[in-house]
């Protein structure tokens, strides 16, 4: 399929078929084979039409390397030189003429065209070393680089968060983030690395599993597997030292079992098996050493005021957070029995306690039946605490329906990752916080102005622009068994159809005052005049500047220019929520152009299609 769409000029989908045939090729003990070979080779032309220089060359030698057959190496030799000549390095294109050379003689070609063959590599040399101009052609290169942002400050106990933001515990509420100073709009609150990742089932050829960086266009597979697709040796090496050796030809073993699951009577469906491959990786990616060292402290308390002496690891504070064992129904707990008895078969396979049993004995080690409890623990703590990976597609067209096409959120599930620093922000359905993820990092920023000493929420996924109030309350009630007590929830905060279009509260304008009037008079708070005629002006000067805004982003296709766009978007952002507040349109529609502004420039975007 890959070459017959590849010979009609479907570059792009031809790589995709290449991409598939690499990822699931046989090969020997050496990690070599025929097949692996010649998808590698045929991507490598694709590549170098579509101008990807660099990545062709790169996988000309990885053709070579998994054992591209000796009677048709002259192909790849003659287009590393087409390609060193539109590079213009002439060392590199005279050096591989003399492989050319060898391996034509070694081909089974008859004379004539051997003959032909050198005599065009030979006649494209010569024009090189004529070749007066020293303009090159370097290529495309794929920016596919992740770039994470770092934080001002970070708390000593909890590195992944703000210092700007504190924990604090109530027993009725539990756990939960509190601005201990202004924060405005745009501040990065949180730089989280996942504790433990995995692709979703269906992006498995388009992302690393290691580091999740887009590999669409070039993965390196797995050579004993095809479940996983990395984007360099290096992410390999990484994976296969850590959780992979535990999981590789492992991921499908009990498929069927844990696809027929009953969980409260109904089929497990849609994301089910990619959470339970993440509940294996979440425990495969320590290994058993770990987990005996530190069974003294595996469950130590996570300090409810901001202890600075905590000193445990990112595993410790996954394995902290709330599962509601209590209050779990007996089916599904069976199903997490159930599921994890699968995956401590497969931990015994794949060598994990030690040698591998391929036929294990009736009784479990103690070992065993530790791990088997912590593997129970974690599927029980995934209902509450999985955050999907996204990515924007604010680059696709859309065809969006008439409930949605005013709701600007164009993000994309990727996979599925475990963010324990994250999990201690609590829900409101107007959330002042939106995330977005670099790789599988995940970045949260502040998307209004926080107050000091006002709570940081994220949002777990109703939205009060989009649903209303009694539907937001029974989905959380029935996904995260609590009954929603968030200030949009609690004031019945109008959704986007309903709002209202017209300006009514009209902010103070002195320095850090919170004083709200609908009319011009005295501020309630200190007392100075509120001239809201000055504050209409302004607003309408904020609308013009936010619509200009908009079509910058939707003719942009430069970097560095969405970047500037950002900055822009979120100054403007900023000074309006100074001079209105709610119940007021604007303020919604506002806040999404800096959502799409920040996808349009941070984080993973959708590669090219």
């Amino acid at each position: 399929m890959g070459n017959k769409l590849f010979k009609v000029g479907k570059d792009k989908e031809a790589i995709k078929m290449f991409n598939k045939a690499i990822t699931k090729a046989p090969v020997n003990d050496a990690g070599k084979g025929r097949d692996l070979s010649l998808a590698i080779a045929n991507r490598s032309a694709a590549l170098y039409k579509l101008g990807f220089f660099n990545l062709a060359l790169e996988d000309i030698e990885f053709a070579f390397e998994s054992g591209y057959p000796k009677d048709l190496r002259y192909k790849l030799f003659e287009r590393k030189i087409k390609i060193l000549v539109d590079l213009k390095d002439k060392d590199a294109a005279f050096d591989a003429r003399s492989d050319l050379i060898l391996a034509v003689q070694e081909s089974t070609l008859d004379e004539e065209k051997k003959c032909k063959i050198e005599n065009e590599m030979q006649a494209l040399l010569e024009d090189l070393e004529n070749d007066t101009t020293k303009t090159a052609n370097p290529g495309k290169e794929i920016d596919n680089k992740i770039v994470k942002p770092t934080l001002d400050k970070s708390h000593s106990y909890l590195p992944s968060l703000s210092v700007n933001v504190d924990i604090e515990f109530d027993p009725s509420r539990g756990r939960f983030a509190v601005a201990n100073k202004d924060i405005p709009a745009g501040s990065v609150i949180l730089v989280e690395p996942a504790v433990a990742n995995i692709c979703k089932e269906e992006q498995l050829e388009s992302y690393c599993d290691f580091c999740f960086k887009n590999v669409d266009l070039r993965l390196i597979p797995c050579k004993s597997c095809a479940h996983v697709a990395y984007c360099s040796k290096k992410c390999l090496e990484a994976g296969l030292e850590s959780y992979h050796k535990y999981e590789c030809g492992n991921r499908d073993m009990f498929g069927k079992i844990l696809d027929n699951i009953q969980r409260d009577g109904k089929k497990r469906v849609g994301s089910t098996k990619d959470l339970s491959k993440l509940c294996y990786r979440a425990i495969a990616q320590k290994p058993i050493s770990w987990y005996k060292e530190n069974k003294e402290s595996i469950f130590a308390e996570f300090p409810k005021f901001g202890d600075e002496s905590y000193d445990k690891t990112p595993q410790h504070g996954l394995l902290n957070l709330v599962s509601h064992h209590d209050r779990i129904k007996s089916g599904r707990l069976w199903s997490f029995l159930i599921s994890a008895v699968c995956h401590l078969k497969a931990f015994q396979m794949s060598g994990y306690f030690g040698s591998k049993k391929l036929k294990t004995p009736p009784t479990l080690t103690d070992d065993e039946l530790y791990i088997g409890g912590l593997l129970v623990h974690i599927f029980e703590l995934m209902q509450f605490n999985t955050h999907g990976i996204t990515e924007s597609i604010d680059n696709e067209s859309t065809d969006q329906n008439s409930l949605t096409k005013d709701f600007e959120n164009r993000i994309r599930l990727i996979g599925n990752g475990l963010y324990p620093t994250l999990c201690l922000f609590n829900h409101s359905c107007d959330n002042n916080t939106y995330k977005y993820y670099a790789g599988s990092t995940l970045v949260a920023v502040a998307s209004k102005n926080i107050c000091e000493g006002e709570e940081v929420t994220e949002g777990y996924f109703p939205s009060a622009q989009m649903i209303e109030r009694p539907q937001r309350r029974a989905w959380l009630a029935e996904h995260y068994w609590f009954d929603c007590q968030c200030t949009a929830c609690m004031e019945d905060q109008p959704t986007l159809e309903k709002i209202s279009k017209h300006y009514e509260n009209f902010c103070c304008q002195k320095e850090n005052c919170k004083g709200v009037v609908p009319e011009t008079t005295n501020c309630p708070a200190c007392a100075d005049t509120i001239d809201v005629d000055q504050n209409k002006v302004e607003i309408e000067k904020v609308k013009e500047t936010l619509e200009s805004l908009r079509g910058k982003m939707e003719s942009n296709k430069e970097k560095e220019t969405s970047i500037e766009i950002y900055n822009k978007t979120t100054e403007t952002w900023i000074r309006l929520q100074k001079l209105v507040r709610h119940p007021y349109r604007l303020l919604y529609t506002a806040e999404q152009l800096f959502w799409k502004a920040l996808r349009l420039s941070h984080g993973n975007l959708a590669a090219w299609n």
